[in-house]
């Protein structure tokens, strides 16, 4: 993007927060409560992105099965997220970067595929809640990422024609890109796992501009 942006939209898991050891456990505890086979924490994470009833589809989860294995899913992120004892992991410069965008103006909003209050609970205990302006789950929209609608319901809140704006979706998941272009906005993506990918601080320090 060779202009600052009017707006940033992010994704969390795996983009602000490293939610990876619960995501795993999530899936994994499902698997095990419904008595199916288990998966390598390999097979879970490269589904990453994906809507909890794909990647349950995914895991061979039977149909008739899959709904319970995402209601798990969403008590135990809920559950987890609310645990005195869970602390979230922020990747390197999420709080830079943050500042930096409330110090230019910038509207900060989450985009996620979560649970709306497992999402808010996380950024609340990682003491990041208050820099966003809303933060739109799935339990905020009918079609969660790739459909555009969390996108364009995070917009709403805003209340801006983002045809009119310069809008960034920073995201880490070719779901996350492919809900960018549906929704007609500009996306950059990140890996904060790989010392050769574009990072969420390299990120922030190529708009900050320092």
């Amino acid at each position: 993007m060779n202009t600052k942006p009017d707006i940033i939209l992010f994704d969390l898991d795996g983009t602000l927060l490293d939610n990876t050891h619960v995501v795993v456990s999530a899936y994994k505890t499902g698997l095990e409560k419904l008595g199916l086979e288990q998966k390598s924490s390999e097979q879970i994470l490269s589904l990453k992105g994906l809507s909890t009833e794909k990647t349950a589809e995914h895991l061979s989860v039977p149909d008739e099965k899959i709904n319970q294995m995402v209601e798990h899913f969403i008590s135990y992120f809920r559950s987890y997220s609310s645990d005195p004892k869970f602390q979230p992991i922020l990747f390197k410069g999420v709080d830079k970067f943050l500042e930096w965008g409330r110090s230019r103006g910038i509207p900060l909003a989450v985009v996620t595929n979560n649970d709306t209050q497992s999402a808010k609970n996380m950024l609340k205990k990682a003491e990041i809640l208050d820099f966003f302006y809303c933060v739109v789950g799935s339990s905020d929209v009918k079609k969660v990422k790739p459909s555009p609608e969390p996108i364009i319901k995070a917009l709403s809140l805003l209340a801006v024609k983002y045809e009119n704006h310069r809008v960034l979706f920073i995201g880490d998941s070719p779901t996350d890109q492919e809900a960018a272009k549906n929704a007609g906005i500009q996306f950059t993506m990140v890996n904060n796992e790989f010392e050769d990918s574009i990072s969420l601080n390299d990120c922030y320090l190529r708009l900050s501009g320092d």
